[in-house]
């Protein structure tokens, strides 16, 4: 049964506050990505609406779990893991003290956890210290993002750099003009950062 768990009712993991994160290469020469996909609109199908707990990605060139053409490492647990517990343990905070969800996130957990990992000697820890509000849109904590590009503006690792315009660029969405202004005055930005930055800002 743990190997063949084909049931598409997921009721009793949802009831416990599970959360699933799966994800399929498209290339994948042992199990087809068709099967995945078969299996999470069933799962649609029995359940309804599965986006607050169940999410599926389909990975570009990826082969069997890892390796191959595309992207074959995939940080999962900082902007989906992570960034959702913190999203869902702090909604109910939000609320009781009136903050909606056009409001960013004012809560000593996401502060904490992103002063941690900002201050790991892990580069990949600090890597998630920037994508770990990918999703959080609107509720994005500005004043820690920026914080944090401005403390490593002299980095040199391309990884880093990277992820400190993605995350920037996401933003980008919500608030342009508050992002090109950032840019603009902090020519020390890396110059990967602010490229990633601006891309899709006219």
């Amino acid at each position: 049964p743990i190997i063949d768990s084909a049931s598409p009712n997921l009721k009793a993991f949802k009831a416990r506050g599970g959360k699933l994160i799966q994800f399929h290469g498209w290339n994948d020469p042992a199990i087809p990505a068709k099967s995945s996909i078969l299996y999470y609109e069933d799962v649609g199908r029995t359940m309804g609406d599965t986006s607050g707990f169940y999410r599926m990605y389909l990975v570009p060139g990826m082969l069997h779990c890892a390796g191959g053409a595309g992207p074959n490492t995939v940080d999962w647990l900082a902007p989906k893991a992570l960034g959702w517990y913190i999203l869902n343990k702090t909604s109910g905070a939000n609320k009781k003290s009136g903050a909606g969800r056009g409001t960013a996130l004012n809560t000593p957990l996401l502060e904490k956890v992103i002063a941690e990992l900002h201050a790991h000697p892990n580069l990949w820890m600090q890597r998630s210290a920037f994508i770990l509000q990918l999703d959080f849109r609107e509720q994005t904590r500005f004043d820690l993002l920026s914080k944090m590009c401005l403390e490593k503006a002299d980095t040199r690792e391309f990884f880093l750099a990277k992820a400190m315009g993605w995350a920037l660029r996401q933003y980008a969405r919500q608030e342009p003009k508050l992002v090109r202004a950032f840019v603009q005055k902090n020519p020390q930005l890396p110059a990967l950062t602010r490229r990633e930055a601006l891309k899709h800002l006219a």
